[in-house]
């Protein structure tokens, strides 16, 4: 069996009995998977696993776009690839309700919430946007007296909104006094295999890992895939219940490398390649698997071109009128599990947005002073002080 490493992304399909998205859907899904593929280009340059759900990041993020001006708003559109503001809302808003389902096999949920200092007023055009776009009630917490009873209420919400798999998304400190804004989306998923795989025949089987080959527990069906080439990569699809999801693995071709088939990815290359696979029977060999990860994202961002929301440019009047406010931190927590019965998976995003952090003068040592006259320049006192106490 021939794998180096696996590259697996939940891909969402038209539904035939669905009224077709409209063109601004379809331009936000678009924009979605160019984010996708350059955010990975990103975060891929760390080794090991990794997962993440862009949908998750981008559906906070969008949220927090609805408060952003000038070229803070701008860097978001473009390294987001968002349409204009006055589509991207109703455009989330339908691909959020297209999306959440639960049915026969098959659970996707998706919730957003916005969070904000008591007595800090916020204009109401941005609180009411989120709220019939994105479903996100605005709700108030204690920031500056109580940050960490704060952020241990932040945590459990995002627990009980994917299920209890993601835990402690704010870390220790990340809520500070300072803090006046919260937004978080969460995604929690899970489905069956349309064919489930036979427990009885999943058996340890070779994978060729870069450090060395490892034995691990390998699921085997023969069943009629879609399946072929794309790219650097062969691929496969394994629909879920009802068919409208399906995890794809792409595993580069001889004498191709994982790097190959993720630049294809990055590119935008991959999933359009998916459109031309044929169904035929084949024996599929997969290794179960559950991959993870815990990811601060301004460093990213910020490389993608997200500076000025950061910093002391931060133009986020739209929520609540001045331009006091900046994003602290992007926290982000995906895991996805699969095995012989399918696949669960949640995700959280988390946008901590602050007033900028006052700057500090502490005199503590021994100081000179000069009285003068602004006017005319005059000094009137001049002196120093070595020791306050004599």
């Amino acid at each position: 069996m021939r794998y180096v490493m696996l590259v697996a992304f939940l891909a969402p399909l038209a539904t035939h009995a669905a009224a077709p998205p409209s063109a601004d859907t379809r331009a936000l899904r678009v924009g979605n998977a160019r984010f996708a593929g350059a955010l990975y280009g990103q975060l891929s340059k760390a080794e090991g696993n990794l997962c993440f759900s862009p949908f998750s990041i981008s559906s906070a993020l969008g949220m927090l776009s609805a408060g952003a001006k000038g070229e803070t708003l701008a860097q978001l559109e473009r390294a987001m690839h968002l349409p204009p503001q006055d589509k991207l809302h109703p455009a989330m808003k339908a691909l959020r309700e297209g999306l959440a389902t639960r049915r026969d096999g098959i659970d996707l949920s998706v919730a957003n919430a916005i969070w904000a200092q008591a007595g800090v007023p916020l204009r109401p055009a941005f609180t009411d946007l989120l709220k019939a776009n994105h479903g996100a009630g605005l709700d108030m917490a204690d920031f500056a007296q109580e940050p960490e009873v704060s952020r241990l209420m932040l945590n459990r919400w995002v627990s009980l909104h994917t299920r209890r798999k993601i835990h402690d998304l704010f870390p220790e400190g990340s809520i500070d006094p300072l803090t006046r804004l919260v937004l978080a989306n969460a995604v929690y998923f899970k489905g069956d295999w349309s064919k489930k795989f036979d427990k009885a025949k999943t058996t340890k089987q070779t994978f060729h890992a870069p450090g060395g080959d490892v034995e691990v527990p390998t699921m085997t069906q023969y069943a009629p895939f879609a399946h072929g080439e794309a790219g650097a990569a062969d691929v496969v699809e394994l629909p879920f219940a009802r068919g409208d999801l399906t995890l794809t693995i792409a595993v580069p071709k001889d004498g191709r490398k994982l790097a190959d088939v993720e630049r294809d990815f990055i590119d935008g290359k991959l999933l359009p390649a998916l459109a031309r696979l044929e169904t035929t029977k084949v024996e599929l060999s997969l290794p179960r698997f559950k991959a993870s990860s815990a990811l601060d994202l301004p460093a990213a961002l910020k490389r993608m071109g997200v500076v000025d929301a950061f910093g002391p440019k931060a133009d986020f009047s739209g929520i609540d009128g001045t331009k006091e406010l900046e994003l602290k931190r992007v926290f982000h927590k995906a895991v996805l599990e699969v095995n012989e019965e399918g696949g669960e998976g949640a995700a959280a995003t988390g946008a901590v947005v602050g007033v900028r952090s006052l700057s500090r003068f502490k005199v503590d040592r021994p100081f000179l002073f000069v009285l003068r006259d602004r006017k005319s320049g005059t000094v009137l006192f001049v002196g120093r002080v070595i020791d306050p106490t004599k």
